[in-house]
């Protein structure tokens, strides 16, 4: 065991505190403090988008909304919070729901995934297609793209994403019916 005024050893080299000269060890504890900073201080990293799944059909007086939840997957170690989010999203192969832009604030949670909320209304101009779609044996294909952008008011980054997916036909089923008392004047 090494006392205070003994040297240690970190590989092959000697070192003892007190016999260092006192520049050398202000040195020293530059050295390590640079480098236990380089260490702790990495680049961060992007959010990526992990998934863009439909939560939710409704059918109103006006149309109808397709409520999307975009996975957001933060690797960093700070909050970052979304500034906004915009989506534009196609049902089948050419049903047009439009493009939405939430502006609502959402914290993406360090080391985590989240879920950000995003509502696409559509009018009732395609609703014939779309009744089809409901009547059609088959889940629905979707694509979703957009932007995410993320940071504050002095910094922020822009991520794009694209994702397909499926509506299940019974989702779009459940919401045709929920929507029926509306169409009906009930």
């Amino acid at each position: 065991m090494t006392g205070p005024t003994e040297p240690f050893r970190v590989g092959g080299l000697a070192l003892s505190w007190v016999a260092m000269r006192r520049r050398d060890r202000r040195r020293f504890g530059l050295v390590l403090l640079g480098a236990l900073a380089g260490v702790a201080c990495s680049k961060p990293q992007p959010p990526t988008i992990t998934s863009a799944r439909p939560s939710a059909i409704s059918v109103n007086p006006t149309g109808l909304t397709v409520r999307l939840e975009l996975g957001m997957k933060n690797d960093n170690g700070v909050v970052i919070p979304v500034q906004s989010v915009r989506a534009h999203v196609v049902l089948g192969d050419s049903i047009d729901l439009g493009t939405a832009t939430v502006t609502e604030a959402v914290p993406l949670a360090a080391h985590r995934e989240t879920m950000v909320p995003v509502s696409v209304d559509m009018a009732w101009s395609n609703m014939g297609q779309l009744g089809q779609l409901a009547l059609s044996p088959h889940d629905v294909k979707y694509t979703a793209d957009g932007a995410v952008i993320l940071g504050g008011s002095m910094l922020n980054v822009t991520v794009p994403f694209a994702m397909t997916g499926a509506i299940t036909q019974q989702d779009l089923t459940r919401g045709a019916l929920q929507g029926l008392p509306l169409l009906m004047g009930k």
